[in-house]
């Protein structure tokens, strides 16, 4: 959403992205294109925004959820993985958030951005009257706090690489009062108002710890909640390592049409479940409000729901991308001194050929409905399942089951059965055989990995499945670098910048080898290029072309041989009133019911609260 005051070039690119979108949908490509045709359910989806008004709700009451995993820490600049963002995005606002439906950026603590007709220099103006949750008014001095401890050195941050431009140079932020702000950037931006919703931390409890290089260790899991000021409408309140309470911001800006201050639930409960059957089970026997569901139970769902009064929301396909990578990583541990990874397995890893016969030895249709209850997606390439996002090349070159062709990559590799025993040797004689490593928490992941080792098999490659916490895989992808194969899923969004981090070569989230000094390929070099290009880029035509070819060099290479993408399904209680389903099911599914969570409310008398 653009405010008043923005430009005419500003006016034109959106009226120009709205074309495009109806362009698209004109050529059929805003379809699912690898969906299971005429299978997907038509039960609780995603309702536009016109057909909603939200009802004046009962004050009180709590919303009793789940989590895999325990949070990490609760800090909002560290912390990119989902079991930190879970929670703190209902904790800590940017200075604009997510349209539900359309994923431009629309006001959340800043009302208004506008820019000059370079698209270089922006103000931006604070929402008035905003407060943290200990009573200090929001200020630009916090905005200004927040940017640069982002871009301190020693602050560990995913979002640091989105902010840097192609140049590497940071956005110059200055102050013109306390609700107003001029950020100058060395280039053109072309998402530069969605990269405002990076959340805001405040300068007045934080400032020395920044200044002392103690940042990182800021904001723990033993963290008190008076300690954690926040903007959002929920503040911790408790953790103790099995659950999680947050309580409601009393601070909280927000107001609903009557004037009662939101949000109206008095709590949120999270219980740690790190188990999706488990998760599942309990939320049957009514401890849970709200669980994720997957495609093998649906059945178990789908029928209950009247008699047990509660929804399953279908909402398309989930934007997590689920895959297998491999470490490609060429350093030596600074501790052991050896190769992260052992040279001949480094070798294979490196080779494009070698990662293209395990994508076609991938029985992706297998997965979706062997597993999946046929309630998946095949992928073949990053954001070729979201449709609905401009950018999305849905003619990438797809490594489709084949183990004919699968084999004869391998041979092209010089890999194969020299003795006779059914296992693949190199050159050297090494037997090719490799750990796969998936977290525990998952289920479905689990059998996904046993489906690929099976598929493997068939070419005479031994896999070794290892399972860890996820916070464990976490470390070992981002710290110690010690995996050979990972199943894993990143986040997929609608505007490729916000992965930059992840295609960029010197990215922390660069996984397959992070944070390289210089591109170790060609194709990794190019990659850095079209993201340095399409953020500078304003022409959304123009843009999509450009990131076309980023989707085409990751499916021709395969960094992340993709997987499947399960069917996005939520089952919520009936006792909830302003459920308002949207298409927004990232960074989870449940964001697309909980994204207007500060309207939620009680239904009857259960609260045994009036409203303020």
């Amino acid at each position: 959403m653009r405010k008043a005051g923005s430009t005419r070039a500003t006016a034109v690119a959106a009226a120009a992205l709205i074309a495009l979108a109806a362009a698209l949908v004109a050529a059929g490509l805003a379809c699912w294109p690898h969906g299971p045709a005429g299978q997907r359910p038509r039960l609780g989806h995603a309702i536009a925004p016109e057909q909603y008004t939200p009802q004046i709700g009962r004050r009180g009451g709590r919303l009793v959820l789940p989590s895999l995993g325990r949070p990490k820490s609760f800090n909002p600049i560290t912390s990119g993985e989902m079991s930190t963002i879970d929670f703190t995005q209902f904790m800590y606002l940017g200075l604009t958030a997510m349209d539900p439906w359309t994923f431009a950026a629309q006001p959340s603590l800043a009302t208004d951005w506008a820019s000059d007709a370079a698209g270089l220099v922006w103000t931006v103006k604070l929402r008035p009257g905003v407060r943290w949750s200990d009573g200090q008014p929001l200020r630009a001095d916090d905005v200004l706090f927040t940017f640069d401890t982002i871009y301190d050195s020693r602050t560990i941050s995913s979002a640091r690489d989105s902010l840097l431009g192609p140049a590497k140079e940071r956005w110059k932020l200055e102050k013109l009062d306390d609700l107003t702000l001029r950020f100058t950037l060395p280039a053109r931006n072309a998402a530069f108002p969605e990269l405002l919703n990076q959340p805001i931390i405040p300068r007045h409890r934080f400032g020395t710890i920044v200044a002392a290089g103690k940042f990182n260790e800021a904001m723990g899991t033993n963290s008190r909640g008076e300690d954690l000021p926040v903007t959002g409408p929920f503040m911790l309140a408790g953790y103790d390592g099995t659950r999680v309470i947050f309580k409601r911001n009393p601070q909280f800006y927000k107001t609903d049409a009557a004037g009662n201050r939101l949000p109206y639930l008095d709590e949120l409960l999270w219980l740690i479940v790190p188990e999706v059957n488990t998760q599942m089970l309990k939320f049957r026997q009514g401890e849970l409000d709200a669980t994720t569901v997957m495609g093998k139970d649906y059945p178990l769902f789908v029928r209950p729901q009247k008699r047990a009064d509660f929804t399953l929301y279908m909402l398309g396909p989930n934007w997590g991308e689920s895959f297998l990578d491999f470490n490609q990583n060429t350093g030596v541990n600074p501790r052991t001194h050896r190769p992260y990874v052992q040279p001949h397995k480094l070798a294979w890893f490196r080779d494009a050929r070698f990662r293209r016969a395990v994508s076609h030895a991938m029985d992706r249709r297998f997965m979706a409905d062997g597993i999946l209850n046929g309630l998946a997606y095949p992928q073949y390439g990053p954001m070729t399942l979201h449709g609905e996002a401009l950018m999305a090349n849905v003619d990438v070159p797809r490594y489709e089951y084949d183990l004919d062709k699968a084999r004869a990559l391998l041979k092209e590799m010089g890999l194969e059965d020299r003795d006779g025993d059914g296992c693949l040797e190199d050159g050297q004689g090494h037997r090719v055989e490799f750990t796969l490593t998936t977290n525990v928490e998952s289920e479905v992941r689990a059998k996904v990995a046993a489906c690929i080792r099976q598929d493997l098999e068939k070419l005479g490659i031994r896999v070794n499945l290892r399972s860890m916490t996820f916070n464990a895989l976490i470390t070992s992808l981002d710290s110690t670098y010690d995996w050979e194969a990972c199943l894993m899923t990143i986040l997929g969004t609608p505007e490729p910048h916000w992965g930059a981090d992840v295609w960029k070569s010197a990215g922390r989230a660069h996984e397959w080898f992070p944070n390289q000094v210089q591109p170790s390929t060609a194709w990794e070099a190019e990659l850095d290029e079209i993201f340095d290009r399409g953020i500078t880029e304003m022409d959304p035509v123009r843009r999509r072309e450009i990131y076309a070819r980023w989707q085409e060099i990751v499916a021709e290479q395969q960094p992340l041989i993709y997987t499947v993408i399960p069917e996005a399904m939520v089952a919520l209680r009936g006792r909830f009133g302003n459920v308002f389903p949207s298409r927004r099911t990232f960074p989870e599914p449940p964001n697309a019911i909980f994204h207007n969570i500060e309207e939620i409310y009680v239904l009857g008398g259960e609260s045994g609260q009036t409203r303020e």
